[in-house]
């Protein structure tokens, strides 16, 4: 597993899991071949996560270790952490961790995260922006319906949710082409 895995990870936990969903369906769309594969390693277990101590790290040389006792009993040693992967850690913090192996059988930390915080927890939605949609106007409505129509919600509403309020249900990506708008 490469670290290139490791960052696209990293950017995937900042988002929900309907929009990581979203996110794959729209990627299998345009690699299909990509669906069996996918299938399969969601068949298999998760990666194991381990917790330990940073007990060495040189930044000049990039490079320090992870004293883990589940890790040591599972590899035979300390677990290496590049600077890739250590952000805003260091010496003496405790720390969760994925586990990969590199091409010599060693183990490579991965996901750091303080091991006292949820596992890749989703942070909060940010209030809502001041631009809130607005129905088009009546030169836009065209073939879509009255403006009268479109301006009285006949698409459903355009608010945004309140700051701490649950997202409205999200359609899932269909192949399917839209359906025609009602007579």
């Amino acid at each position: 597993m490469t670290s290139t895995a490791s960052a696209l990870v990293q950017i995937l936990v900042q988002h929900t899991d309907e929009e990581v969903l979203q996110a794959l369906q729209l990627y299998i769309s345009v690699r299909p071949g990509f669906r069996e594969p996918a299938w399969e390693a969601l068949q298999e277990e998760p990666i194991r996560r381990y917790s330990g101590t940073i007990a060495t790290f040189i930044p000049h040389k990039a490079f320090g270790f992870i004293q883990s006792d589940q890790a040591s009993v599972d590899f035979g040693k300390d677990t290496f952490v590049s600077d890739k992967e250590i952000g805003s850690f260091s010496v003496g913090d405790f720390v969760s961790f994925s586990v990969v192996v590199n091409k010599d059988n060693k183990p490579q930390a991965r996901l750091l995260q303080s091991a006292s915080a949820p596992a890749f927890a989703v942070p909060p939605r940010p209030p809502p922006s001041a631009a809130v949609w607005s129905p088009p106007s009546s030169a836009a409505a065209g073939a879509w319906g009255s403006s009268a129509a479109v301006a009285a919600g006949a698409w459903g509403s355009a608010r945004e949710p309140a700051w701490g309020e649950p997202p409205a249900k999200v359609q899932r990506v269909s192949n399917a082409p839209p359906a025609p708008p009602p007579a």
